[in-house]
């Protein structure tokens, strides 16, 4: 079985270790749980954590009501995309089947690059599903989620967020762009770590020292 779940607050996240982290204004919020078996599946572990962390988020959300929680969605790169794959696009991806199909969302985004097309979404999240987004961003590394008081769903935004987090046309989230984008303001960008054969799954919550402040320790 897994043990208790930790939550660790650091005002530095770069001095607490997050290297990729390039500003001395970014706070982290760390909730993390480890399995003490092999046998245990991470899936457990990073439930755990959701568990955990969606109370920090209705607090949180108590004190800015405005703001929702986001999943940002990008496919891999894939060089001979066809009719059906293109009817697909993102909302047709494998593993979203838990997406409640009210929720808002964006279009499906067809995004080039040298490695090929890819396509992108963003849609909200209710707090009451952050376990199924959380594992889901844990096990596809060109996804993540984050907290915003801006609710626009447009292809602008998407394309955005896809130039800010992917700037090198990398196939992954560059955390370092990602955590960039909340050095300043009230945004807040979610990480979610743990492969298959680690013993830890973590949740952090990247955002300025100034927000957090504001919102108080969870």
């Amino acid at each position: 079985m897994a043990i208790s779940t930790g939550v660790e607050t650091a005002l530095s996240a770069r001095e607490r270790g997050f290297q990729y982290v390039r500003s001395s204004n970014v706070a982290v919020v760390s909730v993390t749980n480890k399995r003490t078996e092999p046998s245990t599946s991470l899936r457990i572990v990073a439930q755990a954590c959701a568990a955990e962390f969606e109370q920090i988020l209705k607090r949180w959300f108590s004190s800015m009501p405005d703001a929702k929680l986001f999943l940002f969605i990008a496919t891999p790169f894939w060089e001979q995309h066809n009719a059906i794959s293109r009817r697909r696009g993102i909302w047709g991806s494998a593993g979203l089947n838990w997406l409640p199909e009210h929720l808002p969302r964006s279009a499906s985004i067809e995004l080039s690059g040298e490695g090929g097309a890819r396509f992108a979404g963003l849609t909200e999240v209710p707090a009451t599903d952050i376990f199924e987004a959380a594992d889901f961003v844990r096990t596809h590394t060109s996804n993540f989620l984050f907290v915003s008081h801006h609710r626009e769903l447009t292809e602008e935004r998407v394309r955005a967020i896809a130039k800010k987090v992917f700037p090198n046309g990398e196939s992954t989230v560059n955390w370092g762009s990602a955590v960039e984008q909340v050095e300043e303001g009230e945004d807040i960008c979610v990480r979610v770590s743990g492969g298959f054969d680690d013993r830890e799954a973590s949740i952090d919550a990247f955002l300025a020292i100034d927000l957090l402040q504001k919102l108080g320790q969870p």
